[in-house]
């Protein structure tokens, strides 16, 4: 017997058909929503710019130190194949392990810490070179390192692991420094740019407030009311104005005209309404027999 299908996922709709989380947007109102849709979309904008700076910056910055790595691990291995004494810049380290990755010679910046692991010295002993960082970002940590390894055959034959390091810590410190600048210029422009599409939107709805009041005030009796519409320009809303002020008219027009047709139609009714009150008025002001009356 074969297993029942699964059930299909489903978004929960709102009473009127849509999804509840659409409802509640349309919702708001018009002057939240356009704030909002601002700050979305100026929020997708910064983020992306703010990581396309970013990583141009770091790759400035990688490339810069890749490079000093590179001549550096370029002068110690020169000095290995030369058997002279080991050293090298400031911010600079090495380690020279054996085959089993014990520390042979190190600076005293690394003396007592290793910096491959057991999979990376298998790696390097099989021909591989090994080029990774040692130390994050975040959170700061002064003895950062990138560092290079690869195997070496010294004039004796004796095989050994060179590890070239540097320190990292001006890259990651500037790279530190970047991020709160993006971030405070990012959060200040989401503000300003909020702050411009409130101002914006409240500024174009308010002749649509305007019209509203003016409505409410036809709503409660006035009578040849006209919306404040200006002429000396024309866009939506002076049009839709302009409409409105069209439509009071037929209104008024149109209630004018049944005022007329009551009038006149009272006014017809009126002449035989008294004659007949009158012959009611003499029929009974005295007993009189069926016959009389």
């Amino acid at each position: 017997m074969s297993a029942p299908p699964p059930a299909t996922p489903h978004v929960a709709a709102a009473p009127g058909g849509r999804p509840r989380g659409l409802g509640r947007w349309q919702r708001l109102p018009i002057v939240q929503r356009l704030v909002l849709a601002v700050a979305v979309t100026m929020s997708v904008v910064l983020s992306g710019a703010t990581g396309l700076v970013y990583w141009r910056v770091q790759h400035a910055l990688d490339e810069q130190l890749d490079a000093d790595l590179a001549t550096y691990n370029h002068d110690l291995l020169n000095d290995l194949h030369a058997g002279r004494k080991l050293g090298g810049p400031d911010g600079s380290a090495y380690q020279i392990l054996d085959s089993h990755g014990r520390i042979v010679e190190a600076s005293s910046l690394v003396r007592s810490k290793q910096l491959l692991s057991p999979a990376d010295i298998a790696s390097v002993t099989h021909g591989a070179t090994i080029r990774r960082d040692i130390g994050g970002l975040l959170p700061l940590d002064p003895h950062t390192l990138r560092i290079k390894a690869q195997q070496v055959q010294l004039p004796e034959r004796r095989r050994v692991i060179a590890v070239a390091a540097l320190r990292r810590g001006h890259r990651d410190e500037a790279l530190r420094e970047l991020l709160a600048q993006l971030a405070i210029a990012a959060g200040l422009t989401l503000i300003a740019a909020s702050y411009v599409g409130y101002r914006t939107a409240r500024a174009a709805l308010d002749p649509v407030e305007r019209y509203r009041r003016h409505a409410a005030s036809l709503a409660d009796g006035a009578y040849g009311l006209r919306l404040p519409v200006p002429e000396d320009r024309d866009d939506e809303l002076t049009r839709l104005g302009h409409t409105l002020n069209h439509m009071l008219a037929s209104l008024e027009a149109a209630a004018e005209r049944e005022r007329r047709f009551l009038a006149d139609a009272s006014h017809e009714l009126r002449t035989p309404l008294s004659l007949l009150r009158a012959e009611l008025d003499v029929a009974l002001h005295r007993p009189r027999s069926t016959t009389e009356l």
